[in-house]
């Protein structure tokens, strides 16, 4: 039973060994780094954003309430899923700060969440509809020529970072299908979006509040 789990570990060691070579080969923590610094940059201007906002006008989820007063919350939560399923055209902070005008404003960032995790996989549905079409799918290669590159090469590891990072998810997802990425692997790598969701709540939360 020892050796077993000591062979099970050995192999788990020379596993993320090769792992670690490829990724430093291969650029994967330059780029991870680089979005880390993105990510940091861009939070650091939100929270400043934010704050000023909250000094001079008022409270930010109130104001996006009133943005979107005119919608019900179920249209809301609609464009949201479209938004989350065609390229990303909205933030998805935007929507976290107006779940925070709701009495349990968790509760509605774990339906966002779940609408995300829902239209990246709406979106990778589609593009491996699309694969199959081959004017669309020549013209998507060439638009987003770094994405396939990045998913080629790093394969569910892009997943993880486009659903934690600032990189448009559903461009990712989109991709995924296009490549006929496997579908529970790219399931699982995409429940880090869920995670994305929590933490950046907590954060715009406590920066507003």
């Amino acid at each position: 039973m020892r050796q077993k789990l000591t062979d099970r570990l050995n192999r788990m060691w020379h596993r993320s060994t090769i792992y670690h070579v490829y990724f430093r080969r291969s650029g994967f923590y330059t780029f991870l780094g680089k979005n880390s610094i993105k990510l940091g940059g861009t939070l650091v201007l939100f929270a400043i954003a934010l704050l000023a906002f909250q000094h001079y006008v008022g409270d930010v989820g109130e104001f996006f309430a009133g943005i979107f007063s005119s919608m019900s919350t179920r249209g809301v939560l609609t464009l949201f899923f479209v938004s989350e399923t065609i390229l990303g055209m909205i933030p998805p902070d935007f929507f976290i700060l107006w779940a925070g005008s709701f009495d349990e404003p968790m509760r509605m960032v774990a339906v966002l969440a779940l609408i995300s995790y829902g239209g990246g996989f709406t979106a990778y549905l589609i593009g491996r509809r699309i694969s199959y079409t081959q004017r669309v799918n020549h013209y998507l290669n060439t638009k987003f020529k770094p994405q396939f590159v990045f998913l080629n090469k790093w394969g569910g590891f892009f997943v993880l970072l486009a659903a934690m990072f600032p990189i448009p998810y559903a461009i990712a997802s989109l991709v995924a299908g296009i490549v006929r990425f496997p579908m529970f692997r790219f399931l699982f790598f995409g429940l880090a979006r869920l995670l994305r969701f929590y933490l950046y709540a907590l954060a715009l939360f406590q920066i507003s509040n």
